[in-house]
């Protein structure tokens, strides 16, 4: 089976058939082999979006790192050393409160750039963020963000509609988790991490959930207890399979499909198939 031209089904990443690639799984966690002919523009959507010229000049500033599970990304008031650009990782911004109490106002995934408000000025970090699923990222150090900003026109544009659209997804997050029941933000959780992943398992526990749906323990095991009874996925340990996206299209709340249109709308897809071949190493210090 084809994992890539799965992933063309999902509203986010649109593959092509000439990006196929053999992709083991390894305990349930995926380990992508980039092939010779793939490159940090087949596997992210804001770099899929820039213009050939631009695209060789930001992967010539970029290195690869591996995200582990839970691994701080940045923290509070953090200055900012780098920027990242998902490949199969997914990162999440936590808010923490004095009171210890977390929530996440949102997660960024191969559709976007980790970090992309140093282009409104800013040097530090107000939230924490943590690697929510595992996987490869592309860094590019502040300097070399802040010279591209500078020197490649296409880059800056689509960085300025990057931030449009990230502050309308905390904006639609926040009436979300007000407005909205959890069984209704659980299935769009799970619907937007699924976009990002390969496959149809998610390493993911009861504590997490919680953390990002902004709820309790119990609250979760309800929520999740009703979707795994109406057939729509399957619980195991530290593990949520999908069983029927559909299922969950129809449960989640309006908000999937708003944050959808809102990101083709500002980031269309529009990957060149002509690149030229370039080989991504599994991993490299940053």
């Amino acid at each position: 089976m084809n994992e890539y031209l799965e992933l063309s089904n999902r509203p986010a990443f649109r593959f092509t058939a000439a990006m196929s690639a053999s992709v083991p799984f390894e305990g349930g966690i995926l380990k992508l082999l980039m092939h010779e002919h793939q490159r940090p523009a087949h596997y992210n959507r804001f770099l899929r979006a820039l213009p050939r010229d631009e695209i060789e000049i930001v992967e010539s500033r970029l290195a690869f790192k591996r995200w582990q599970l839970n691994e701080t990304i940045y923290d509070v008031n953090a200055p900012l050393h780098c920027v990242y650009f998902p490949l199969t990782a997914v990162s999440s911004n936590i808010v923490l409160m004095e009171s210890g109490a977390a929530v996440e106002t949102s997660t960024i995934g191969r559709e976007g750039i980790v970090g992309a408000h140093a282009a409104l000025g800013s040097e530090h970090v107000a939230t924490k963020t943590l690697c929510q699923v595992p996987g490869q990222v592309a860094a590019m150090e502040i300097d070399d963000f802040r010279r591209s900003l500078e020197v490649l026109p296409r880059f800056r544009y689509f960085i300025g509609r990057f931030n449009v659209f990230f502050i309308n997804v905390v904006s639609q997050t926040a009436a979300c988790n007000r407005l909205h029941r959890v069984e209704e933000r659980l299935a769009r959780w799970l619907l937007m991490t699924h976009d990002r992943v390969l496959g149809e398992t998610l390493p993911l526990t009861q504590e997490l959930l919680g953390i990002m749906l902004g709820v309790n323990r119990p609250a979760v095991t309800i929520a999740a207890g009703a979707l795994q009874e109406a057939g729509l996925i399957t619980l195991g340990r530290g593990l949520i399979t999908i069983e029927s996206r559909p299922g969950l299209e129809s449960a989640s709340c309006e908000c999937y499909a708003v944050v959808n249109r809102e990101l083709d709308r500002l980031l269309p897809d529009t990957f060149e198939a002509k690149l030229a071949p370039q080989e991504i190493p599994e991993e490299a210090p940053v």
